[in-house]
């Protein structure tokens, strides 16, 4: 007789082994309707249902039939009503994405059985239900333990669909990998600038490979450098993840041996297994290819050659790799390998062409005379010989034609007869009496000065003066009434005394005197007759404290002679002292224009140099010059901008024309 635990070891013994053949159905190419169809064999087999379908959304997103299994029309809908019933209950679970069990006497069930139902998922989405009857009711465990059945082997069907999928599009993607490996290998023969193939090989690339990220590593002696990385113009080589990149490529690049890494890495060489440790710690890839690129010596394989039947004579050691990564699937396709290989064959030899270029000597040179040897060759030859006649042309012009050199400065236009007035002593100004711009003649009050201090001391000195004249009268009454007394000591001491008192009388009056004309001279008057040229005297001066000496207006005679006070760049008084040094006495002349007419040019000549420069803050040093105005009809304003041309004799034209970049060469190149 059978024990009961010997028949729930066999239950069980027949539920895995149904699990195990439908995920080994999962794995296998087949049609989803055949596939659905053993799918639901096995699963009802496990549970012991009475029978099932699967329904699947067709490309309109409708649910339709895929496959049933033992279910007749009756059972799936005795009326319309139950019909509508059991669709609406699908599009529940397809929208929930959960799986339920509906006992015999539930709302939502349209079948008078117990009903399971599980979907079935495409990527994130749901993409079909599974449906079981079964015949009888269960426990509540038992049904518990059947769904969660129903819904592992669900899951086992989803990874067929998702398989199945992912291999259509591969599929589709495979028949066009050639063409585009094609066209990628024009671009990549277009350049033979190295980063500009290796930025065009790994974002390029990249997308042919339908990977996340592809990077190139290339050796540098001893070193391994990244040099591109899909998605990035610069390589940051500081970064953890480049750092790790260039570590897991070093000991792979020696090996010449394609690495693959797909979760495990019991496979792969020891060498390799820290550093990629490390790379996958840093970048989070779950798949990492690194694939050698080798400088072939011979390179006329196709597409369809395996690379097995090219000798390892052939080929020379690898100097560089593909590192291929994905984040999202840890196994790669079936032929990304060996696209992968096929990628990295014309990868190489464009980046060996363009590293081979780059290391010729003097490679810019070599071209810049080889564009330059084409000039001499056929038509273009007619063509460098008229343009090298034109340049001679032009330069002999500019050798031999000569042409006034002029020296410019820029300056002021003011009249020759000007006065500044000082300030005579210290004080303050009480009163202006001229404004700016107003006419004055010679002597005329232009302001008062105040000074208590020197009030003062005149006050003081006269009093002490008018004491001292007291002090006069009085002995000489007393020297009087002595003499008329007879007393002749008396009147010779008094005498003396006399004479004391004099001359300090003569010292108070002399002080009252310079005093009195210094009080005078605090009333300033113009020295000439002309123009007030300060602006805004009243405001600048009045109630203000002054210095003797101090700069108070000026005061400029508009309708005597004028001249011209320029001011002329350091660097280019040599040309001017020459030119005076040759002509001797005679003036050098001067053309000049104001800020106010620049339409119209007026003529002068040269009259004097300043013998040391200044500096002024805008322009750097100068040299402060003077010229008289030969033109008498000219507009006249004081302080008006001029701009001013001295001719300093001739020179050659290309001297005229490049004189400072001549000048600078000297300056910067002397020898």
């Amino acid at each position: 007789m059978v024990s009961v635990d010997h028949f729930q070891g066999l239950l069980r013994e027949r539920i895995l082994e149904n699990a195990r053949e439908v995920e080994e159905l999962s794995r296998l190419p087949l049609q989803p309707a055949s596939f659905f169809r053993q799918f639901l064999k096995r699963t009802i087999a496990a549970i012991g249902a009475r029978c099932g379908t699967v329904w699947l959304r067709d490309s309109e997103g409708k649910l339709t039939k895929c496959a049933d299994l033992w279910m007749s029309e009756p059972d799936i809908a005795d009326d319309p009503e139950s019909f509508s019933k059991n669709q609406a209950l699908l599009a529940t679970i397809l929208s929930s994405g959960e799986a339920r069990c509906l006992p015999l006497d539930d709302d939502e069930n349209p079948f008078a059985e117990l009903l399971y139902l599980s979907p079935l998922h495409l990527g994130e989405n749901c993409a079909g239900v599974v449906q079981i009857l079964h015949g009888r009711d269960a426990s509540p465990i038992a049904r518990q333990g059947q769904l969660q059945f129903i819904e592992q082997m669900a899951g086992f069907a989803s990874q067929f669909l998702n398989r199945t999928e992912s291999q259509a599009a591969h599929s589709a993607i495979g028949k066009d990998f050639w063409a585009d490996l094609s066209e990628l290998t024009l671009r990549l023969q277009s350049s033979l600038d190295f980063k500009a193939v290796a930025l065009t090989a790994v974002n390029d690339g990249r997308m042919l490979l339908n990977c996340d990220r592809l990077s190139i590593a290339r050796t540098h002696g001893r070193k391994t450098v990244i040099e591109a990385i899909s998605g990035q113009d610069q390589v940051n080589h500081r970064a953890n993840l480049v750092r790790a990149m260039s570590r897991l490529a070093s000991r792979v690049i020696p090996t010449g041996e394609t690495v693959l890494f797909g979760g495990s890495s019991d496979k792969l060489p020891p060498q390799v297994k820290e550093p990629l440790a490390e790379f996958i710690a840093e970048s989070g890839s779950r798949m990492v290819m690194l694939v050698p690129l080798h400088a072939a010596q011979q390179n006329n394989k196709t597409p369809d050659n395996d690379r097995g039947l090219q000798g390892e004579d052939e080929r020379e050691r690898p100097w560089g790799c593909l590192i291929l990564e994905q984040v999202a699937d840890a196994e790669p396709r079936p032929d990304l390998e060996q696209q992968a290989h096929a990628l990295s064959d014309h990868v190489a030899a464009a980046l060996t062409n363009a590293r081979d270029h780059q290391r010729v000597f003097l490679l810019s040179f070599w071209k810049m005379l080889g564009r330059c040897r084409e000039w001499f060759y056929g038509r273009k030859l007619l063509k460098t010989i008229l343009a090298a006649a034109l340049v001679s042309g032009v330069v002999a012009a500019l050798m031999l034609i000569r042409w006034e050199y002029r020296v410019e400065g820029e300056g002021r236009l003011l009249p020759v007869m000007q006065r500044e007035i000082f300030a005579p002593w210290d004080g303050v100004v009480v009163d202006v009496l001229v404004a700016d711009g107003q006419r004055v003649e010679q002597g005329t009050l232009l302001l008062k000065i105040r000074d208590d201090k020197l009030d003062s001391q005149l006050a003081d000195v006269r009093s002490l003066a008018k004491e001292k004249k007291q002090e006069q009268l009085s002995l000489e009454a007393r020297i009087d009434d002595a003499i008329d007394e007879s007393n002749r000591e008396d009147a010779v001491r008094l005498q003396g005394k006399l004479v004391e008192v004099m001359i300090q009388l003569r010292g108070h009056e002399t002080q009252a005197r310079l005093l009195a004309k210094r009080q005078a001279d605090l009333e300033v008057k113009s020295t000439i007759a002309g123009v007030v040229a300060t602006f805004q005297v009243e405001q600048l001066l009045i109630n203000r404290p002054v210095r003797q000496g101090e700069l108070l207006l000026q005061v400029m005679d508009d309708r005597g002679d004028w001249m011209l006070e320029l001011d002329v760049d350091e660097h280019r008084m040599g040309h001017l002292l020459t030119a005076r040094e040759r002509l001797g006495k005679k003036n050098l002349d001067i053309d000049f224009v104001l800020a106010t007419a620049p339409e119209t040019n007026y003529r002068g000549h040269l009259t004097k140099v300043v013998t040391r420069p200044m500096l002024l803050p805008d322009r750097g040093s100068v040299v402060r010059v003077f010229g008289a105005i030969d033109d008498r009809e000219f507009e006249h304003r004081i302080g008006a901008d001029v701009r001013a041309k001295i001719h300093c004799g001739e020179k050659s034209l290309g001297y005229v024309l490049f004189g400072d970049v001549i000048e600078f060469l000297y300056q910067r190149f002397w020898l």
